[in-house]
């Protein structure tokens, strides 16, 4: 009996002695004080108290259109066909390009290639470019 009481008197002992240790670190660890809002970020706030009887909506935020998509111009410089797999020479935009099936420039994908035209796909367009 004196045996478990000892092993029951030294568990409670390193317990205390944990619990001890982890007060003392918290303790000592630094904090950072609580810093205050500032004028700017309470006045909306301010302007429409949250339980006040005359509380007015937020104001509206008009949105501006979003500005066209910059039209690409495209024109055919070039086709080859050898054994099931085409490529195309395209001039996108004043730069030359050479595409396969299924590749993309500017955001258009080569979806065709014809003897003398190709067919260009963005989202649901479809351009046929030829020569």
């Amino acid at each position: 009996m004196t045996l478990r009481l000892m092993i029951l008197l030294a568990i409670a002992a390193a317990l205390a002695g944990l619990t001890a240790w982890d007060f003392g670190q918290r303790a000592t660890r630094p904090t950072t004080p609580a810093t205050r809002p500032t004028a700017e970020a309470l006045a909306p706030a301010l302007e429409r108290p949250l339980f006040s009887p005359t509380r007015r909506p937020a104001p509206e935020t008009v949105k501006t259109p979003e500005a066209a998509p910059a039209t690409v111009t495209f024109r055919l410089l070039g086709v080859a066909q050898s054994d099931g797999v085409g490529v195309a020479v395209i001039e996108v935009d004043g730069a030359r390009v050479r595409l396969k099936r299924g590749q993309t420039v500017s955001g258009w994908r080569l979806a065709e290639i014809g003897a003398r035209r190709v067919v260009l796909m963005k989202d649901n367009n479809r351009k046929v470019v030829s020569f």
